[in-house]
């Protein structure tokens, strides 16, 4: 589901979220590949950070970069997700992003807790 249409990648996100097992690392940092921008990019963003793996931050990084070339409009979640990746790397001032995707965080967090 995570690589179909954005509504239903975007429902499948949080599902895969809300499930919480492993099974769902692949297909959630593969989704990337199909990324609808705004439309998409926010849910697998916090998925991906909920899946974390070694591929997490060049999936992220790669997708960034596209986001940026082809002007899809999440690059600021996404260098969010990398500041909360790579700490040292990061700025010292917070953004309307960092805020967002601690929003959307919370969010993965409840339906966990819920699941």
């Amino acid at each position: 589901m995570v690589r179909m249409q954005w509504r239903i990648q975007v429902m499948g996100t949080w599902y895969a979220i809300a499930r919480a097992h492993v099974a769902f690392a692949t297909p959630v940092h593969r989704a990337f590949e199909v990324c609808y921008g705004t439309l998409t990019a926010p849910a697998l963003t916090a998925a991906v950070l909920t899946y974390a793996n070694d591929s997490t931050t060049e999936v992220i990084r790669g997708y960034r970069d596209r986001d940026l070339a082809c002007r899809y409009g999440a690059s600021g979640i996404v260098d969010a997700a990398l500041r909360r990746l790579e700490p040292a790397q990061a700025d010292s001032h917070r953004t309307r992003d960092d805020d967002a995707l601690d929003g959307l965080l919370d969010v993965a967090h409840q339906l966990q807790d819920s699941a």
